[in-house]
């Protein structure tokens, strides 16, 4: 359900949910080159991978102050590796994680940044297939795929649900790797 579409139902009843839990993890891999030099490639990367994500976080929070609330961010290996052509998404990722920790330290919601691995979604496809890539971070994403390695995606969103859902998992502020990143060679 929408926050919206909650907001509306609480205004109608007057009742509030025992447990609210946001799963945050709009995004897009946005400009891939080695410059971003386009003021229009930075803003809209901003917008739509921190700006959107932080409001979304904040209003979510503020709108469930009364409940047992959890907001996961869907983080990723750029937030804290950098990734060769993929600047916008890596520093909006780190800025996105790190503003996320900050809300663990104000709010008593439990906060989580969660990444869960390179899964076989539309996004790990288009990375690894596009042009403007460091050649090195392509063949890596590509060797995933021939390996067989890629994280599969009920497995990842099963070890989510457990974290959330299972008390004293995380501490709150927490980066929960499903697997381990340093792993990840380029």
């Amino acid at each position: 359900e929408s926050i919206w579409h909650r907001h509306s139902l609480l205004s109608t009843t007057g009742r509030v949910p025992d447990r609210a839990v946001l799963i945050n993890c709009a995004g897009t891999t946005g400009f891939i080159g080695h410059n971003p030099t386009s003021l229009q490639d930075i803003q809209q990367a901003a917008d739509l991978n921190f700006t959107s994500k932080a409001w979304l976080s904040s209003r979510f929070i503020e709108q469930y102050s009364n409940s047992n609330t959890t907001v996961v961010n869907i983080s990723s290996m750029c937030a804290v590796k950098p990734t060769p052509t993929m600047a916008l998404y890596c520093s909006t990722s780190a800025g996105r994680e790190m503003y996320h920790n900050v809300l663990a330290t104000t709010t008593p919601a439990r906060i989580l940044n969660y990444a869960p691995g390179s899964c076989n979604t539309n996004m790990q496809a288009l990375v690894r297939e596009h042009e403007a890539l460091d050649p090195a971070v392509q063949a890596y994403c590509q060797s995933l795929v021939v390996e067989g390695t890629l994280v599969p995606c009920e497995d990842t969103a099963a070890e989510l649900v457990r974290l959330v859902f299972e008390p004293d998992t995380f501490q709150s502020g927490e980066r929960v790797e499903y697997v381990n990143m340093s792993n990840y060679k380029y």
